[in-house]
Formats: C-alpha cells, sequence, structure tokens
C-alpha cells in the first residue's frame, strides 16, 4: 500500500472542486498509471467521470476503487492479526483499518447510484 502523500492527487482533488473536471481526469488518469495501487485516484476518476457523465468510466473506476479497497483492508487486517499474536499494538494499522471500511461504504454508496448493487465484502470483477 502506497503510504507517500502524492501532491498531484491533491491538484487533481482541487481541480474536480473547482470545476475543471477535465484537467482533474487526466491527473487522475497519470497518477494511475504510475502507481496503479492508488485507491484514492480511482475514486476521485469515478467522481470526476460521473460528473462528466460517463457513466461506464465511473462504474469502472468505482469498482476498481472497491475491490483496491478490499484488498488493502484484508492486508492491513492480515497485518493487525500477525502483529497481536505478537503482542504487539499499532493503533495506526487501526486507523488505516477504518479508513478503508469507511471508502468501502462510500464506494458502495456511489456504486448503487449508478445502479450497480454490491453485496458486503464482495469482489467486483
Amino acid at each position: 500500500m502506497p503510504k507517500i502523500i502524492n501532491p498531484e492527487l491533491g491538484q487533481a482533488w482541487a481541480n474536480l472542486r473547482s470545476g475543471q473536471v477535465d484537467q482533474a481526469v487526466s491527473t487522475f488518469d497519470r497518477i494511475i498509471q504510475n502507481s496503479p495501487q492508488n485507491v484514492d485516484a480511482y475514486y476521485g476518476l469515478g467522481l470526476a467521470q460521473r460528473a462528466l457523465g460517463n457513466k461506464q468510466r465511473a462504474i469502472e473506476a468505482f469498482q476498481q476503487a472497491y475491490d483496491l479497497a478490499q484488498d488493502h483492508l484484508e492486508q492491513l487486517r492480515a497485518e493487525t492479526s500477525a502483529d497481536s499474536k505478537l503482542g504487539v499494538v499499532n493503533n495506526l494499522k487501526s486507523i488505516e483499518d477504518d479508513r478503508y471500511m469507511m471508502l468501502i461504504r462510500m464506494l458502495s454508496q456511489r456504486l448503487a447510484e449508478l445502479g450497480v448493487t454490491v453485496s458486503p465484502g464482495a469482489r467486483i470483477v
């Protein structure tokens, strides 16, 4: 999982918020090319594509973000389980766990808004 904050990601979100949606799409696409596991870029791309009226592209981006968030959550839980067996407590992992659970819920909502139903814990492939 990427831990480094990408300043380009912040710019993409700023573009999206300010209505420069085409520029946001280009920036999110570039981030994804360089970091294909970036769940936040896929989520932003989905929002941008939805804003442009590109329903299918929005669904594809949200589905990719959903699957990545599920993967990251499973990885965090496996690491947390291994750490707890060693007696190590890492609150940062539980905070990230919460982040991915919230993101999965938000993505489920976005997909439902576009007519795609997701079962909790399911993979969308």
